[in-house]
This record gives C-alpha cells, structure tokens and sequence, in this order.
C-alpha cells in the first residue's frame, strides 16, 4: 500500500490525536466515578453513642465526601443545644455554649468552615466537625462512635461530689 502525500499527513495528524482523545475519555471516566463518590451512601455503623445514649436514629447517617452526616435534629437533641435556620444568610446557628457555632452550605470544595448539607427534607451536619467544635471527645470502635462531653466520667464525679 502506498501512500500519497495527504493521506500521510491524514495518518499523522489521526495517531496524534488518539492519545488527546484518550486521555479526554479517561478524564470523563474519573470525572463521572467522583461524582458517584460524592453521593450520599449509607454508612455500616450501627450505633452512634451521645454521652452515653443512642442517637435516634430514624433517620440513618451518611457518608458523604468522606465525612459521616448526621441529622441535625436528633444530634442536637442529643447533646443539648438548640439550633436556628436563618433562610436569608443560609446558615444554621447551633447554641449549646457562650459561642454559637454557625454552619453554612457547603458552596466550594475544600472550604474550612463547618458546612451542613441537606439531602431530601433533613438537614446533615459533619459528625466529628461539630461533635469536637462544641468540646466532645470522639472514640470509634468497630460498630460504635462514642461521644462525650467535655466534662464527664471521673471528672464529672469529681466536681459535684468532691475529691475524696
């Protein structure tokens, strides 16, 4: 097979293109396999411990990037704190101590605010965020995240009852 000048030039400018278009399909296939990830997925955890009592959990956690959600109202249920929607600002204030804690939604990847993200009707707040912002210690286990307050267990006994 013989070929002419622009059918030369025809091949050449075809395999030089092939890697281009390799590489904008892979980078599709990365694309679209992140935006899968950043999908909601229910966790395996079974139990969510505050200060020594299950979080109602009717409503499951979520992973979402990477971080375990948790719905807003039972959390603050849990330890103790009230919380305000403010529809103008799009933000939520979380009161449990002096300093209210404020929660915006999530608008830029990697921001190092405390975020919320809403999924159907609930409202998701990161788990480990909020839970250390507010004092809480956090230990994990294979099926439990226990959270504590600041002051609890011996301490806790020790400061209503005395040191002994």
């Amino acid at each position: 097979m013989k070929l002419d000048r622009t059918g030369f030039q025809r091949l050449f400018v075809a395999l030089l293109m092939l890697p281009l278009l390799l590489t904008t399909i892979h980078q599709g296939d990365a694309e679209a396999a992140k935006q899968e990830s950043t999908a909601p997925q229910a966790t395996q955890l079974t139990d969510i411990v505050i200060a020594g009592q299950p979080l109602n959990n009717k409503i499951k956690p979520l992973l979402i990037d990477g971080k375990l959600m948790v719905p807003l109202k039972p959390y603050a249920e849990a330890v103790g704190a009230s919380y305000h929607w403010d529809a103008k600002q799009k933000q939520i204030t979380l009161q449990k101590w002096a300093e209210p804690l404020i929660l915006k939604e999530q608008l830029r990847k990697n921001q190092q605010q405390l975020t919320f993200k809403v999924v159907g009707k609930d409202v998701y707040v990161p788990l480990r965020d909020v839970s250390l912002e507010l004092g809480y210690t956090l230990e994990k286990t294979n099926t439990q995240i226990q959270i504590e307050p600041p002051i609890h267990g011996k301490l806790k006994e020790q400061l209503y009852e005395g040191i002994s």
